[in-house]
């Protein structure tokens, strides 16, 4: 189910580059990876677990260096305020159905930015709560509202789906 995955992996991966030769001011790539993977471990409890990767090279522009708060990785950081050429993030969420339109989740994960793949930055935690309210019962997509901490920060998230 695309909206609210219960069993099985999911694999991204995405190449986008910029070369002067094809018309562009700058010369770079930005290679993404994300390794999800959900396991239903009673009737109305999912597991959902992922690896993400982001790196960026060669004259990118400050505004493509991965950062946390731009996406799901690692919620409960403002976005920008760790940014590098480099992204690392694992998390793991319990979603748990609560009736047919109420849910619930805990999640908590573990990251860092750095300035290339071989060097590990500051360890960034993140941990959070969240409740789900069933939209689309037929399609199981819903409206989540997460509270998460990192550290020294705390955010707000209100969106349609789940975070991965």
């Amino acid at each position: 189910n695309e909206f609210y995955p219960r069993d099985g992996w999911l694999v991204e991966g995405t190449l986008a580059f910029s070369r002067d030769s094809l018309g562009s001011d700058v010369d770079y790539e930005k290679h993404e990876w994300a390794f999800n993977r959900y396991a239903a471990l009673t009737e109305r409890g999912t597991l959902a677990m992922r690896i993400a990767t982001q790196y960026v090279g060669g004259d990118a522009p400050f505004f493509m260096y991965p950062a946390f708060g731009m996406g799901s990785d690692l919620r409960g950081y403002q976005t920008g305020t760790y940014r590098d050429r480099f992204l690392f993030a694992a998390q793991a969420e319990w979603r748990q159905r609560l009736s047919e339109r109420w849910g619930a989740v805990a999640f908590a994960g573990v990251g860092t930015v750095a300035p290339d793949l071989a060097r590990w930055g500051e360890t960034l935690p993140s941990a959070g709560v969240g409740i789900r309210w069933v939209a689309a019962p037929k399609n199981n997509l819903s409206v989540r509202v997460d509270f998460a901490w990192g550290r020294g920060d705390n955010e707000f998230y209100v969106s349609i789906g789940e975070a991965f």
